[in-house]
């Protein structure tokens, strides 16, 4: 059981409150683990075998847990939450904004993130709110490790430089990818793992290119956003199978090249 949690870059803790379990229960429990798969098959005639044609997550991952307030004083209405403080919790737990960063303070989970909202439900006892039960709703089946980096600062044309994917899920994954180039000429950036290239006509030395190919944006300190219409919107992508998870990149100029992305963590909480 975790111990806190972070939300919206604040913490339980430092808002006073801590992560409890509000029952009467034997502390055995069943943990929803949120990546469920659900496959779409043929069954072929004459046959006792069913052929996959496609799979996706049946959900995304959801688990719920209490919330209690921190009392220093031995009256038990020290710990009852005021309606002052429910509406603080509600502003900030219960957004209606959009999915937001959500951590849990654990060991196991220190490099671990979520994007996910918050649906809250007082707990009431003799008229006085006692806590709070919070169910997490992610935007999929799993959670984010924290955010990796490759930089090569010289990335010499026609040589192999392997990234590794460090995702637990087999799937690609679309980095944030910023280059200079080192030369003038048109710029190509293979994946030999994935089969795809990246290609910018016309660049020229010392121009800054950047792409955030998850968001499908790309950029140039030369040419601003004019440069797409030089690309061939070949989104660059990290991938592989399971047997390999090893990129093989290559770049038709030399180019200063770095990029960053968040792998998939499949765990469940």
């Amino acid at each position: 059981m975790f111990i806190d949690f972070q939300f919206c870059n604040d913490y339980a803790s430092s808002k006073g409150y801590f992560v409890c379990r509000i029952d009467q229960g034997s502390g055995m429990e069943s943990v929803q683990n949120g990546a469920d798969i659900e496959f779409s098959t043929v069954h072929s005639t004459g046959s006792h075998t069913d052929k996959h044609i496609a799979s996706k997550y049946k959900e995304p991952l959801t688990f719920t847990f209490h919330i209690c307030k921190k009392s220093h004083s031995s009256d038990p209405r020290g710990s009852y939450i005021s309606v002052l403080e429910q509406r603080d919790l509600n502003r900030w737990l219960n957004r209606n904004d959009g999915y937001h960063t959500f951590k849990l303070v654990d060991s196991n989970y220190s490099n671990i993130s979520f994007h996910a909202y918050i649906n809250t439900k007082k707990i009431e006892f003799a008229g006085n709110c006692i806590g709070y039960e919070l169910t997490v709703i992610t935007d999929k089946p799993f959670g984010y490790l924290d955010e990796v980096s490759n930089a090569f600062p010289r990335m010499t044309k026609n040589r192999i430089y392997a990234v590794p994917n460090l995702s637990d899920e087999i799937c690609d994954i679309y980095p944030y990818v910023e280059i200079i180039c080192l030369e003038d000429g048109d710029l190509r950036i293979s994946n030999r793992t994935v089969h795809k290239t990246a290609e910018i006509k016309g660049c020229l030395k010392d121009e800054k290119i950047i792409m955030d190919c998850a968001s499908r944006i790309i950029s140039s300190s030369v040419r601003g956003d004019e440069v797409i219409n030089y690309f061939n919107f070949g989104w660059l992508r990290i991938g592989g199978t399971y047997e390999n998870k090893i990129n093989r990149l290559e770049t038709s100029l030399d180019i200063n090249f770095k990029m960053k992305y968040s792998p998939v963590a499949k765990v469940g909480v």
